[in-house]
Parts: C-alpha cells; sequence; structure tokens
C-alpha cells in the first residue's frame, strides 16, 4: 500500500532534482543523531529517573523488536525507500509523506489495545451482562487511546525525516539509532507538570529541564 501510494504521489509533478551530499564518517552522524534526541529527550529521560518508571522488555524478543529488528526495518523502508521513490518531490514532501504513512502503519495497534482492555473487563469482574456494549466501550477505549499514538507517531515521523535528510546525511544506522533510543525513552507523558502530587519546586524544575533540553537540542542542530 504504501508503495503504491507513493508511486501515485510520485507521478504528479516533479521538483529539482535534490543534491546527495556524501557522508563524512559513519561515527560522526550516529553521534551527531543520537546526543541530540538525547538532548530533545531531556525531560521524560530526568522524569523517569525521579520516578523510577523506566520499562524494560519482559524477553529477549521484543529487546531485540524494539531496539533493532523495528528501527532498522522501519528506518529502512519509510526513510530508505520512501524517500527515494520521492527524489523528484521537495524535502518538505518527503518528511511529510514518509511521516503520514509511517503514523498510520501502526493502526493495527487499534485490535490489540481493544483486547487488552476486554481482558482487563474480565479480570477485573467489570459488571455487565450486556457483552455488546462491554465490547464498544473497549472499542471507543482504545480509539481513543490510538488517537494519541497516531499523533505522536505522525511527530516521531516528522522528526526522525528531519534527522534523515538534514542531521544523519542520509545515514541509516545514524537514524536507527535515534529510533530505538526513541522506543526506550517513550513519549513525554509531563507526570510531575500535571499531577497535584509534586510541589512547585518539582513542577519548575521538571519544566526547566524540557525547556533546556530543547534549547540544547535546538543549539546543536545549528553548531554542529
Amino acid at each position: 500500500m504504501c508503495c503504491l501510494v507513493s508511486g501515485t504521489y510520485l507521478a504528479f509533478g516533479t521538483a529539482p532534482p535534490r543534491t546527495v551530499q556524501r557522508q563524512s564518517t559513519l561515527l560522526r552522524p550516529v553521534i551527531r543523531s543520537s546526543v541530540s534526541t538525547l538532548l530533545l529527550f531531556a525531560g521524560p529521560i530526568a522524569e523517569a529517573c525521579h520516578l523510577g518508571t523506566f520499562d524494560t522488555p519482559e524477553s529477549t524478543l521484543l529487546l531485540w523488536r524494539n531496539y533493532v529488528i523495528c528501527p532498522i526495518g522501519e528506518e529502512l523502508f519509510y526513510r530508505g525507500v520512501l524517500f527515494s521513490l520521492l527524489h523528484r518531490r521537495s524535502s518538505a514532501a518527503r518528511i511529510f509523506v514518509s511521516a503520514f504513512l509511517f503514523s498510520l502503519s501502526h493502526i493495527h495497534h487499534l485490535v490489540s489495545m481493544a483486547c487488552d482492555a476486554y481482558r482487563n473487563c474480565e479480570d477485573k469482574g467489570v459488571a455487565g451482562n450486556d457483552r455488546d456494549e462491554k465490547e464498544r466501550a473497549c472499542w471507543r477505549s482504545a480509539g481513543h487511546a490510538m488517537c494519541g499514538i497516531f499523533v505522536f507517531t505522525a511527530l516521531f515521523g516528522l522528526l526522525s525525516g528531519y534527522y534523515y535528510e538534514h542531521v544523519c546525511e542520509r545515514s541509516i544506522i545514524a537514524i536507527a539509532a535515534a529510533h530505538a533510543l526513541c522506543n526506550a525513552i517513550g513519549p513525554p507523558e509531563f507526570t510531575v507538570l500535571r499531577s497535584r502530587h509534586f510541589t512547585a519546586r518539582e513542577k519548575v524544575a521538571s519544566a526547566a529541564i524540557y525547556v533546556a533540553g530543547i534549547v540544547g537540542w535546538a543549539w546543536m542542530l545549528l553548531r554542529y
């Protein structure tokens, strides 16, 4: 489906051919993408350290899937292949199309989230004899969660596309390293800022780390 959409999109109009810059060394784009990603997510990292909420995969298979197979495979297709298919389009068009298709590819999580919600209802013995109503409630809950996943994966797709074009020197290894880091860190939840259980000092410190991380990320991209 992704190839069909990309081919149709490519058939309409053209943009000036892009100039491919030669990569300097493999290590430089990997370090640049990894360090800038850590700076950007300084807030979520500090928050997870403070709350002790770092999650680790329950099995070796999940570890390989989350941090090796998916980052490399998804970046190969959504950045490597799609950017090549859309090479006649502008840089912004390549980034937006790949980000949209990347976020769309995560729609399958809707089914698993609905099933998990239904199992939780069964395990907790939630009252209700209307099976159909319970299923609809689980699908609604999964749909709401899916909206958040769609937005976050679209934003990550935009970030990943920008990295691939302007930070990673079109290195799949470099962008896959940044992808793996994002999978390990997870989306920002702003737990300290949203919760009433933390003091004003903790909230100010959390906000300062978030802002400092974003400023440091922007400075590094502009400087290096």
